[in-house]
């Protein structure tokens, strides 16, 4: 009955709140409603670090980076333009940083960068803070010579020489990693020259060389040109060639040009133009007169003497001496020797002069085969336009025959 009474009692107070009854001595008592709202957490703002008013930089797409909650995407701006994301960054603390490069290259002068970062369920940051950078003109970048190769250095140990503007830190690359780097001494022109052997010998094969030259602020230059540098076989050691030019020397003979010679005859078996001075070829005589006794290898020794065969020989005898008379005159403890040397190579000559004309008579008849067959494939290829054109026209008849049968009927 109690149950029933406190019913009776909430539905009278409903009543009552609904349509007041005066007769009722009680107020009413307003029943609170609640509605549940779900929460939405706001995504934080990313937070741009870099490029600053700080940043020195020539480079027309400056890296943009800084941090933002995990899970997001970042939506670079540049001067009020959209430029790109970062696509969906990541990390277990809960903040990730990021980096951006620009994908269109920015014009000298300040810039503006902002950002906005989105989630996964759509919800998206207010703007980032606001980076201003300045780009400006690039630093120059530093010109690579040839690499040198002389007495105070080796096929695998080049000088590598430059020239690059004035208070630059130049970093050598060698097959893409960093050699080394140092500051060349100052010119006054302004323009100063550098030469930069390697820290250790390179390996057999090919290597590419370039350099990058960094201002006193840090500002970084484009790399240099390329140099591609080819190390053949490899060459006596440094000691024994050390060891080797103090007995020559102690002997009288100059030790400096051993070290060169040996380099030379290296540089020969890959580039037959090389040249000798007076001085080299009368020490490549004295040389070979002592070869038995040389701290050298047997390959080292036959370059020495290719070299001699190809330059003592073919230079001095073939054009200093006109006939095998002056050569006994000249040569006379040596002359049966040299007269069959100088046979041998005039019939190496004859034979590559007679080998380079059969591959020219040969190159020719393969050229000339080739201008038939492209005569022929044109020639079929007009006929085959030829062709349908013809048989689009046989069609286009037909299907006009055909309609005016079908009018008349």
């Amino acid at each position: 009955m109690a149950k029933n009474k406190n019913s009776i009692w909430i539905l009278a107070l409903l009543v009552n709140f609904i349509f007041p009854i005066n007769s009722l001595s009680a107020a009413p008592v307003p029943v609170p409603v609640v509605i549940a709202v779900d929460s939405v957490v706001e995504l934080a703002a990313p937070i741009l670090l870099a490029p600053n008013r700080n940043t020195v930089t020539g480079k027309v797409k400056p890296l943009i980076t800084g941090l933002s909650e995990s899970q997001t995407t970042v939506h670079i701006f540049i001067d009020g333009v959209i430029n790109g994301n970062t696509g969906v960054i990541n990390n277990e603390s809960g903040t990730a940083n990021f980096a951006y490069d620009p994908f269109l290259n920015l014009s000298v002068g300040k810039h503006q960068a902002r950002a906005v970062a989105t989630s996964r369920d759509g919800r998206k940051s207010k703007l980032s803070n606001v980076l201003e950078f300045n780009i400006e003109a690039p630093m120059p970048a530093p010109t690579l010579l040839a690499p040198v190769v002389n007495s105070s250095s080796t096929r695998s140990q080049p000088f590598i020489v430059g020239l690059t503007k004035n208070d630059s830190l130049i970093k050598v690359f060698i097959d893409n990693n960093l050699d080394g780097q140092f500051i060349p001494d100052t010119h006054a022109s302004g323009t100063a020259n550098f030469a930069y052997k390697p820290f250790l010998p390179l390996s057999r094969g090919q290597h590419q060389i370039y350099v990058t030259a960094t201002d006193s602020r840090g500002k970084i230059s484009a790399w240099s040109n390329s140099i591609n540098y080819f190390v053949g076989e490899p060459i006596i050691s440094q000691v024994a060639v050390e060891e080797e030019i103090a007995v020559l020397s102690s002997e009288g003979i100059f030790g400096t040009e051993f070290k060169d010679l040996i380099i030379l005859a290296q540089i020969f078996k890959y580039d037959p133009s090389v040249s000798l001075s007076d001085v080299q070829i009368n020490a490549l005589e004295e040389l070979l007169k002592k070869k038995d006794e040389l701290k050298v290898t047997a390959g080292d020794i036959a370059d020495l003497e290719a070299l001699a065969k190809a330059k003592i020989l073919a230079d001095s005898v073939i054009e200093d001496s006109a006939s095998k008379d002056s050569i006994i005159n000249n040569h006379p403890e040596d002359s049966e020797v040299i007269i069959s040397e100088l046979d041998e190579i005039l019939s190496e000559q004859e034979e590559v002069v007679e080998g380079q004309s059969g591959l020219i008579n040969e190159d020719e008849e393969r050229q000339g085969r080739l201008h038939w067959n492209l005569a022929i494939f044109i020639l079929f290829l007009i006929a085959i336009i030829i062709w349908i054109f013809w048989v689009n026209r046989e069609l286009i008849k037909e299907k006009q025959e055909q309609n005016n049968q079908d009018n008349k009927e």
